[in-house]
């Protein structure tokens, strides 16, 4: 959160919806075609993922959710989401997209959309966790759209499990 000050992020905020942070300009437009143009990479969404714990975690599905689509693969573990309730149009909403999905468009909505093929793994604490009810939700609405997501809670609150870490890791490498 460096990259944007907390005055910054609560301005943002003020209309409920978290917009483009300096992170997510810098993760898409700077460092990505830096680390492309300077390696030998797979440069292609199935080739790139991205996870965070936290912070780390809204960052890693703004970051991915929004265009472009830069990554095949999104872990959010604990993720700080500021909505309760991903239900209804609130997804798309959250999403950004201009209009809500009609019920009959849900079975195609993550080809439209640019989401077919992406996967989420996606876990939050049981009981401590303080954003445990939106990462539930949107898990649940993800999935209703069409989008892979593996949803976990876990026994211990807003954290990264160490004992997950093993299965963190399998996702990434397509082994889970």
């Amino acid at each position: 959160t460096r990259y944007d000050s907390a005055k910054t992020i609560r301005a943002d905020m003020a209309d409920g919806e978290r917009g483009a942070s300096q992170m997510e300009r810098f993760v898409c437009e700077e460092l990505v075609p830096y680390i492309d143009a300077h390696y030998a990479t797979q440069a292609a969404p199935e080739g790139r993922f991205i996870g965070g714990v936290s912070m780390g975690g809204l960052f890693a599905l703004q970051i991915r959710l929004h265009p472009p689509a830069l990554f095949g693969k999104i872990g959010a573990y604990s993720p700080a989401l500021t909505k309760d309730d991903f239900g209804g149009a609130a997804c798309d909403v959250w999403l950004n997209y201009d209009s809500p999905t009609p019920a009959a468009d849900v079975r195609d909505y993550a080809r439209t959309h640019g989401l077919a093929g992406l996967q989420i793994d996606l876990d939050c604490g049981a009981a401590g966790d303080p954003f445990a009810a939106g990462a539930a939700s949107l898990a649940q609405a993800l999935q209703a759209r069409g989008v892979a997501v593996r949803f976990a809670q876990h026994g211990g609150g807003h954290t990264l499990q160490a004992d997950r870490l093993a299965g963190y890791l399998l996702f990434y490498a397509g082994r889970e």
